[in-house]
């Protein structure tokens, strides 16, 4: 157990070593590639970040276990909004630096159809590689969106 809790507590400072490095490094390499911040926080760091959890994902589905693959896919989503915004919008206050979760309007659109979108496909329990298809078509939308929309550049 106490090993277990070093190892715990260790790749826990190694993480937040690095995720600082890591938001450090977004400025520079979005003023050098041309990309927005929103764009690489939305889309490149999510892939980056969850790439652990996105390969077992595709082990699982490529094991033909459905249930996992959609318990991880959708555990991990629903973890930011459940738990990881409130409990950073309450850090920022304690730390005196308040966030607020203001969004455009086509950010609103875009999450509330993807939410929208991926309830439907996981509303009848079965899946077909169609609606994977379907999934990953909308995501590269997303990306083109946030890649392309002048005003959420301007932001």
């Amino acid at each position: 157990m106490r090993r277990s809790l070093l190892v715990l507590a260790a790749a826990t400072v190694g993480t937040a070593i690095v995720s600082e490095v890591l938001v450090g490094s977004v400025t520079p390499v979005t003023a050098q590639l041309g990309l927005t911040e929103l764009f690489v926080g939305v889309i490149l760091i999510p892939i980056v970040g969850n790439a652990a959890e996105n390969w077992a994902a595709i082990r699982a589905a490529w094991h033909n276990n459905v249930d996992l693959t959609l318990a991880i896919t959708s555990g991990s989503s629903t973890q930011i909004p459940l738990f990881v915004t409130p409990v950073l919008i309450f850090a920022s206050l304690a730390i005196g630096r308040p966030m607020t979760l203001v969004f455009e309007p086509l950010e609103l659109l875009v999450l509330g159809l993807g939410t929208a979108i991926s309830a439907y496909i996981c509303l009848d329990g079965e899946s077909h590689w169609l609606e994977g298809v379907l999934l990953l078509a909308l995501y590269l939308m997303t990306a083109a969106v946030f890649f392309l929309d002048p005003v959420l550049q301007n932001v």
